[in-house]
């Protein structure tokens, strides 16, 4: 009886030990799952943004090229200088987007082992 006894205290700390593991595991995958989100959305509009830069440029390139032809030196400097800086934003912009995805597919490995994690544990109950 108290082989017994001890087998089934055994038993259920074994139980409460994973219930409290698959807990973790299920708030850690919400959290991922939040910044996984958010990121997401971070990359998306970065990509709208990068579209819109990538329109940008040859649109100021060919303003600066009529002031130029115009002898409107003035303007082609200003124009000049909106474009360096514009391309300057769109690197940087650029990097982001780069780290971001970095990220994003980091979290998706995450992810996924916090998935297998719940699996596991789910049939170590189940046993």
């Amino acid at each position: 009886r108290r082989v017994v006894a001890e087998e089934e205290g055994r038993a259920h700390a074994k139980i409460d030990a994973a219930r409290v593991a698959i807990a973790a595991a299920e708030e850690a995958k919400a959290s991922v799952a939040g910044r996984l989100l958010a990121i997401q959305q971070q990359v998306s509009r970065g990509r709208v943004e990068l579209a819109s830069m990538d329109t940008r440029v040859p649109e100021l390139e060919e303003h600066k090229t009529l002031a130029v032809a115009a002898k409107n030196f003035k303007e082609a400097s200003r124009l000049s200088l909106e474009l360096k800086a514009l391309v300057a934003e769109r690197e940087a912009l650029a990097a982001r987007q780069r780290s971001q995805d970095t990220l994003q597919e980091e979290l998706n490995g995450e992810r996924a082992r916090l998935l297998a994690d719940l699996d596991r544990l789910t049939l170590l109950l189940q046993e």
